[in-house]
Formats: structure tokens, C-alpha cells, sequence
């Protein structure tokens, strides 16, 4: 199964690269639908897949029309996005580029000069970030751009995977995004958590890659809070000393969405207890 879809998403990767003459929508329809189908069939074929509190995620798919969603959740597998993703959210959403996420990935990672993935990015609505490039860098202006239109962006604000089962220290760039909104009503901000992943795609020095031989048969379990009312720290934004520091309002809003998904794990890890 890995094989087939190890050839399956190259296949649409290269449909991708050649469709360039053919309407943004309608290219990133097909990639997004193709590599997001075998993405889906893989992570609810592979073994359980169990949502929690899904309407949570539902709610936010259905936001009205010019509200922009900013999703954010722990990085424990590079199969978190786009495989995981793409098993969550209804499989109609996947050909709908205006509401289908667009995803962040490290410059170095998705976006060297040349490679297939760079070119393969758009496509698949994928915007770059520079690790350690602070939280001025120019590239999250893409970032707030799409949130701004209205779109859906999920970011990992730990800044890389972790699987060592603990939620990291959130970087203060999500803070930046979610200020970057002036009305809080035009924010929907979405945290969840999530486990198993770690487990399906291991990360190790030899083994990186989204093909590497996968733990078939793991139970990953997702789980949605109710979306963030941050307009109290927002309101703070014109008083000292946050006018004249932003960055430090940043790290408190960064700290609050840490806090909510650290929640989330325990809640989770709770209801995990009671069924087994």
C-alpha cells in the first residue's frame, strides 16, 4: 500500500508541475484532490482513526464568507500535513481550493531552488517560512495575506516535530499572525491536538522521509477545542507596552494558544484512558 502510494503522490506531483498553463484553481483542485485522496486512503486504510468533538473543525469549514481560520496543533510526524489533514476534513473540501488549508513549510525543506517540491508547492497550497529567520521575516506576510482574504492556514507554531509526547514551547510567530487581523470577529482561530502519528511515521536519523517504512496499523486519535475568543489580548494591542513592542504581545498570545493545546492533550489523554 505504501508503494502504491508512494507512486501515486509522485504521479500527481508531476500532473502538478505540467498543468502550469491550466487555471491556479483548477491545478491546485487536481493535485490537492489527487494526492489528498491517496493521503485520506491511507491514513483511515492504514488502521483507526478516531475525531473527537469534530464539529468543532466543521464549524469552521462552514464559517461565513470572509472569516479566515488559523488552525494550529502539535508537529509530531511529517505525516501531520497534508496526510492527516486531508483525512479529517470532508473529502469534498479537498477539490475546493478556497476551502481547503493552506499549509506552511520550512524554506529549506519544501521551497530548494529546483526541486520538485518547490515546484509542486503552489499546487498544493503550500506557503514558506524560514526557521530562524525571526518573526519580521517577510515570508509570513504571505501568511497573513491569505488569512486576510478570508482562506484557511494551518501552522505549526513548535516550529518542528517533536515526538517525545510533549507540547513545545510555541514560537511567537502564530502571535503575529493572529495580530496581524484587526478585528478579532475575522479570525476564527481553531486549536487541536493529536496522537498516533508519532507512531505511524517515526522520525529518526534514518528514517525522514514522508516513504519510509510505516507502522501500519496505528490508532490515531484527534481531538477539536472550541475556537478562541482572543479579543481581550488583542484589545491590548495600542497600550504599552505593546504598542511600542509588539513581539511581546506575540509571545502572549503564543503562550495562551500553547496552553489551549496542552489542554486539549490532557482531555484527550483522559478520554483515551477511560476507553482502554
Amino acid at each position: 500500500m505504501l508503494r502504491r502510494a508512494a507512486v501515486a503522490s509522485s504521479s500527481a506531483a508531476a500532473l502538478a508541475v505540467g498543468a502550469a498553463s491550466v487555471d491556479d484553481d483548477a491545478r491546485r483542485s487536481l493535485t490537492m484532490g489527487t494526492v489528498g485522496a491517496v493521503c485520506r486512503t491511507f491514513m483511515r486504510g492504514q488502521g483507526a482513526l478516531t475525531v473527537h468533538d469534530e464539529h468543532h473543525l466543521r464549524a469552521g469549514l462552514a464559517r461565513p464568507a470572509g472569516v479566515a481560520m488559523l488552525s494550529v496543533s502539535n508537529h509530531i510526524a511529517t505525516v501531520d500535513d497534508p496526510h492527516l489533514l486531508a483525512s479529517i476534513v470532508p473529502p469534498s473540501t479537498l477539490v475546493r481550493p478556497g476551502a481547503m488549508r493552506w499549509g506552511v513549510c520550512a524554506h529549506d525543506v519544501c521551497f530548494r531552488p529546483g526541486s520538485l517540491l518547490q515546484r509542486w508547492a503552489d499546487s498544493a497550497q503550500v506557503l514558506p517560512v524560514r526557521r530562524g529567520g525571526g518573526v519580521w521575516q517577510l515570508e509570513l506576510e504571505s501568511v497573513i495575506a491569505k488569512l486576510r482574504g478570508g482562506g484557511w492556514v494551518h501552522y505549526f507554531p513548535e516550529g518542528t516535530i517533536r515526538q517525545d509526547g510533549a507540547v513545545r514551547q510555541f514560537r511567537r510567530g502564530v502571535g503575529r499572525l493572529v495580530a496581524a487581523i484587526r478585528e478579532p470577529a475575522d479570525l476564527r482561530v481553531q486549536p487541536f491536538y493529536h496522537t498516533g502519528c508519532e507512531v505511524l511515521q517515526p522520525t529518526t536519523p534514518t528514517s525522514q522521509s514522508i516513504f519510509s517504512r510505516p507502522n501500519l496499523g496505528t490508532h490515531i486519535h484527534v481531538i477539536f477545542g472550541p475556537p478562541l475568543d482572543l479579543s481581550p489580548l488583542l484589545a491590548l494591542r495600542g497600550e504599552a507596552p505593546f504598542d511600542k513592542r509588539p513581539e511581546l504581545l506575540y509571545e502572549v498570545i503564543a503562550h495562551t494558544l500553547e496552553e489551549e493545546v496542552r489542554r486539549l492533550k490532557h482531555e484527550l489523554e483522559r478520554r483515551i484512558g477511560q476507553e482502554s
